[in-house]
């Protein structure tokens, strides 16, 4: 898997197989939608952080909040 970080909002997808993770901005969010003329920032929300398993056979990410 490719697991990277800072990316404002946590996420997870599979592509061709491969699973690539992120976790959440631990400072600051942002919200940028197609059609969006203006990125939002939303400060004080959530800080997040994720705690990754990896067995044989599993990948398992847990996002979790402070």
């Amino acid at each position: 898997g490719v697991f990277f970080g800072h990316v404002y909002r946590p996420m997870s997808i599979v592509r061709d197989g491969i699973l690539c993770a992120s976790t959440g901005s631990s400072c600051v969010q942002c919200y940028s939608y197609p059609g969006q003329k203006e990125v939002s920032f939303q400060k004080g929300e959530t800080v997040y952080y994720n705690i990754v398993t990896i067995e044989s056979n599993t990948i398992l990410i847990k996002t979790q909040t402070v």
